[in-house]
């Protein structure tokens, strides 16, 4: 990466770090899809297939994943994520006590007071006893 992009790298090295104390913290992430849904320069429209694609994930990848991990909580980022996957998620962990959360993306374009609450609540979720 020499010569790379400063910003870039060091945005690489803050994700890493978040996701090193994440892991401390016992906080497992799980992408929802392997595949990009979302093309940087518009040349293919996904979205159509964005509900179908998160499915298959969920039944061929994800679900099996998230089971085995048998996780106290599970947070949803993204409400497209969310109403996506809500009905297997529910039908799968709410019976067992286990909570759903679902909150926006961090870059969602909402109020600074929405940002606020959602990321207290990501805080107290990701350090409970």
């Amino acid at each position: 990466m020499a010569g790379g992009n400063p910003e870039l790298i060091n945005r690489i090295a803050f994700k890493n770090e978040t996701l090193k104390q994440l892991k401390e913290l016992g906080v497992w992430l799980v992408d929802a899809s392997p595949f990009a849904l979302y093309s940087s320069n518009n040349d293919i429209d996904l979205r159509p297939y964005y509900r179908e694609v998160l499915n298959l994930c969920w039944n061929l990848l994800i679900r099996e994943q998230i089971e085995d991990a048998n996780p106290n909580d599970i947070m949803v980022i993204g409400h497209n994520v969310y109403n996506a996957l809500s009905e297997n998620l529910t039908s799968l962990f709410q019976d067992r006590g286990i909570n759903i959360f679902n909150f926006f993306q961090p870059q969602a374009h909402i109020a600074a007071e929405m940002h606020l609450m959602q990321f207290q609540e990501y805080y107290r979720n990701c350090h409970q006893e």
